[in-house]
């Protein structure tokens, strides 16, 4: 068994060949000439990155599970985690890992992993996201200075009481670093590594909340009262109900209102938790709405009552016409163009209520998901 003073040493091996970028030689005295489980926290770090450095995501995987059981607060582990499971395709776990990972960190830690979140708002292909993600950008591991020898020249022969005074003092300094070094660290051990993370997408003290200059002609001006009821509203929809149609349409409105970048960032990355609605919306616009301002109602769903017409054939599926009726069907409120991948020839002149989700960031049409007879 290594005792603290050949672990130190260890450490500062450790140290000076991830520094160096050496992550296979950090392997290979790991696995050849030390235990793991005896290694300290920051050596089994050390260890964990240069496999993932290296590819191995597979082994690095199985070890941070195993230190999350008894860190599992520690942001640089629950990071990481977020970048393995962002390689293996896991676009929904790397992201819960990462507001994880967000939510127990301070400081420079914190603004680093907020620039990976940043990523996946601004970048919506997985696959793209993981051609571009760096693991020497992306991983974060605090590593102390190296540890130099000093050799000091010889010193002329000093006063007894002057040495007993600076004696006094470096003891002092010594016994002070010490206490400071070991307050214990009050742990919530007991929480859940992913927890329901949309309570932790908040908007902090310092968050600027309006852009100054309006970044659209026909953007939505809000207050900073009505930015943040709307985004706290959004939090609160979605943590009960992933499937709120409400909150869909309210994060269209924070996105083209002048609220600010860093808010609209965080409604992109609320929106990754969004699921389909079914049929029972909790809440839908009026045809008069959508009509009236298209681009805040993109992909919010709607159950509309309306009649087939102009039917015809694509590669893709069909296309069509619908009227939209109001309580008295001889009443057409208006039509919009329909798209659909099954047949529906034998609905043409017929009514039909439609659950469909509004597309309206090019040409607007509603997408048919089910024909609800």
């Amino acid at each position: 068994m290594n005792d603290k003073k050949n672990l130190d040493k260890i450490l500062q091996n450790l140290i000076s060949l991830y520094n160096k970028g050496q992550f296979g030689s950090i392997i290979s005295v790991v696995d050849s000439e030390l235990e793991f489980d005896e290694l300290d926290l920051l050596s089994k770090k050390i260890y964990i990155f240069s496999l993932i450095r290296t590819g191995n995501t597979t082994e690095s995987q199985y070890l941070i599970e195993k230190l999350l059981e008894t860190t599992p607060e520690d942001p640089e582990l629950l990071n990481a985690m977020g970048y393995i499971h962002l390689m293996k395709g896991n676009r929904t776990a790397s992201l819960n890992y990462l507001l994880d990972a967000e939510y127990y960190s301070t400081g420079e830690t914190k603004n680093k992993i907020k620039n990976n979140i940043q990523l996946f708002s601004e970048v919506s292909d997985t696959n793209t996201l993981k051609s571009i993600v760096k693991p020497k950008d992306f991983l974060i591991l605090s590593l102390p200075k190296e540890v130099k020898k000093l050799s000091f020249p010889k010193l002329p022969q000093i006063n007894n009481n002057v040495i007993l005074v600076g004696f006094g003092t470096v003891s002092i300094i010594v016994v002070g670093y010490f206490l400071i070094s070991y307050i214990p660290n009050v742990s919530k051990n007991n929480r859940d590594i992913i927890s329901e993370n949309i309570s932790k997408i908040e908007i902090e003290t310092t968050t600027k909340l309006i852009e100054p200059k309006p970044i659209l002609t026909n953007e939505i001006t809000l207050t900073e009262k009505e930015i943040s009821s709307i985004f706290s509203e959004i939090r609160t929809l979605l943590s009960k109900n992933r499937s709120s149609n409400k909150a869909r349409f309210l994060a269209n409105y924070l996105l083209h209102s002048n609220a600010s970048t860093q808010i609209k960032s965080k409604v992109e990355v609320l929106k990754t938790f969004m699921e389909e609605p079914e049929i029972n919306l909790d809440w839908q616009p009026l045809y008069e709405e959508v009509n009236s301002k298209p681009i805040i109602y993109d992909s919010v769903y709607v159950v509309w009552k309306g009649k087939v017409v102009n039917l015809s054939k694509t590669s893709e599926g069909i296309e069509f016409t619908l009227l939209i009726q109001g309580k008295d069907e001889s009443v057409i409120k208006g039509f919009i163009r329909a798209k659909a991948r099954s047949f529906l020839e034998g609905y043409v002149g017929q009514t039909v209520t439609i659950l469909g989700k509004i597309s309206s960031s090019k040409d607007m049409f509603l997408e048919v998901k089910k024909v609800i007879e």
